[in-house]
């Protein structure tokens, strides 16, 4: 009887400390936004940081929304005094208990082929599939400037 009693207690404490564990994806994303195109330009950037609590490194490896024709990885770069911009070939490596930056002039989304214009403040659905983590939902907000460290804080 007291190794079945035992037995329940361990499988107690296991439960309890998987209901306390980190997800599973390890993935977030903060500050998520869209510079609001000028005119009537049917593609946009987009901007984030995303978050890996894992032990292992992870991959943004293809984004989409169902407010843009194709939604693309690209990057920024100076060469020969000129800015280019470029696909970002194999993704954007997000290391373990580590940070990866979207950011003007870096690494960004390009939406392209927008069906709609976008609405200063509106928000536009967004999924992010990773290697390891899988899909990730998350909504960007249309805005004229990256928001502030604290309006978007989800942990400290």
């Amino acid at each position: 009887m007291a190794r079945l009693a035992t037995v329940f207690v361990l499988l107690g404490v296991v439960l309890f400390a998987a209901s306390c564990a980190q997800p599973a994806t390890g993935v977030s994303v903060e500050g998520a936004w869209i510079a609001a195109p000028l005119g009537e330009s049917d593609s946009a950037s987009g901007f984030a940081i995303i978050h890996n609590g894992a032990g292992a490194d992870d991959r943004l490896v293809s984004v989409s929304s169902p407010r843009a024709g194709e939604v693309m990885l690209h990057e920024m770069n100076m060469d020969g005094g000129l800015m280019t911009m470029r696909p970002l070939e194999g993704g954007l490596r997000v290391p373990a208990r580590g940070d990866a930056e979207l950011a003007p002039n870096g690494a960004h989304l390009m939406f392209m082929g927008m069906e709609s214009a976008l609405v200063m403040g509106e928000t536009v659905p967004v999924v992010l599939q990773f290697e390891q983590a899988g899909v990730v939902s998350v909504d960007f907000t249309v805005s004229d400037h990256a928001p502030t460290a604290d309006a978007h804080k989800t942990h400290d």
